[in-house]
């Protein structure tokens, strides 16, 4: 046992010339909204957690907070254009408080399980475009859980631009489940990303701006949000990144601002 910690912790460690040649650039799914289009080395995982996710929400007389702690993703390359990523939340919390007073309710996450497969450029350089399909499965508990099954599809495709800038478009459409957790009905969203890295320090900057339509038989609602977040790839940490980021809600349907922060670490 001893010996396989070391091992793993000195795959951490290893600088970024030692994979040089081997590995493609560290592509997490996260901090953002946005789905890059890259695709994991085959023979190769990843995993990526938030750390906290708060979200903060006043209407209506009431204020509402939600708080999810690791919500995690694990990513597997199968191909050098195909990978699969199992997503699930650890533990989530919901409390509101009104002039009734205050309740809350936790538990776990559903599982989601999606497969990325890319058409084009699957290191995510140049003009890169893939297709993922999810779905998704109801184990979680009634605080965060949807309680029925999704699925749906997501198009991610990114494109390198001058100065090293890099833009991104990612819609998605999907049955999303009813908010009474029982049927499904069509949901569809769209993210914009541009992303400016901070010279050579590792440090990267990306704006999102995202929408998203729900056609909930309770109720239809569209959201948007302006998003800024942060990713740290230290140069000698070849497979670490680090990352914070804020969510800010553009009408009354969304959390007013969501704060995240976690990491990601390729084995």
């Amino acid at each position: 046992m001893m010996r396989k910690s070391l091992f793993l912790a000195g795959l951490l460690v290893l600088p970024a010339s030692a994979w040089a040649g081997e590995l493609r650039d560290l592509c997490p799914d996260r901090p953002g909204k946005a789905t890059p289009a890259c695709i994991l080395d085959p023979g190769h995982a990843e995993y990526e957690a938030s750390i906290a996710d708060w979200a903060h929400d006043r209407s209506g007389g009431a204020v509402d907070d939600g708080l999810l702690i690791g919500d995690s993703l694990l990513r597997i390359g199968l191909t050098t254009a195909t990978e699969v990523q199992i997503g699930w939340t650890a533990w989530g919390q919901d409390r509101t408080r009104d002039a009734s007073g205050v309740s809350k309710s936790s538990g776990t996450g559903d599982v989601t399980i999606s497969i990325r497969h890319s058409l084009q450029n699957p290191d995510g350089k140049g003009v890169s475009i893939a297709l993922q399909p999810f779905v998704s499965l109801p184990v979680g508990g009634s605080a965060i859980g949807a309680g029925d099954w999704g699925a749906g599809l997501t198009i991610p495709a990114s494109f390198e631009l001058l100065r090293n800038l890099q833009f991104a478009v990612v819609p998605t459409i999907e049955a999303a489940v009813d908010e009474d957790h029982n049927g499904r009905h069509l949901a569809y969203s769209v993210v914009t990303a541009l992303t400016v890295p901070v010279g050579d320090s590792g440090l990267s900057g990306t704006f999102e701006l995202w929408g998203q339509r729900d056609n909930d038989p309770g109720g239809h609602k569209s959201e948007y949000s302006l998003d800024a977040v942060a990713a740290w790839q230290p140069k000698q940490l070849a497979n670490v990144q680090l990352d914070f980021g804020t969510y800010l809600g553009l009408n009354h349907n969304t959390p007013d601002v969501e704060l995240l922060g976690g990491v990601a670490i390729r084995f």
